[in-house]
């Protein structure tokens, strides 16, 4: 039982990690520039923004535009076998207002998930995977 909420745990870890803060790290955030990102409705602003109210400002509209980006890209989020694959091309990224080096963070972000999984695997600690093509985060 124990390795079932570490196993659960793990997996929303990640999949939030990955819906909520695409390459939350350290370095420094492509800036938007020439590409006019579309607004998605998010069904959780209200609980996102008051997760982010004590933020300093920047940090707030950063992490508010990689939740934007994130709500785009979900429904390009392919499962194949037991990996994650974002299936969306550059220029068709841009269209929907995504920079290169943002679709780069998304996709690396995915790549990092998948070793999670393939490691978890390898252990014996097998997760059901969400297909996320599914959902259409907007009209």
């Amino acid at each position: 039982m124990k390795n079932f909420f570490n196993l659960a745990f793990v997996l929303i870890s990640a999949i939030f990690s990955l819906m909520l803060t695409i390459g939350c790290s350290n370095s420094e955030s492509p800036k938007a520039t020439e590409y006019e990102l579309i607004e998605v409705e998010d069904p959780n602003h209200e609980e996102l923004e008051e997760s982010l109210k004590n933020l300093p400002e920047e940090k707030r509209e950063e992490l508010k535009l990689r939740r934007n980006i994130n709500l785009i890209l979900i429904k390009y989020v392919k499962l194949e076998g037991r990996r994650y694959r974002l299936d969306i091309s550059e220029e068709e990224a841009g269209k929907l207002g995504i920079s290169p080096e943002w679709l780069e963070i998304a996709k690396n972000e995915i790549e990092d998930a998948n070793k999670n999984i393939a490691k978890m695997d390898a252990d014996g600690q097998v997760l059901e995977l969400r297909n996320f093509s599914r959902i259409n985060s907007y009209s």
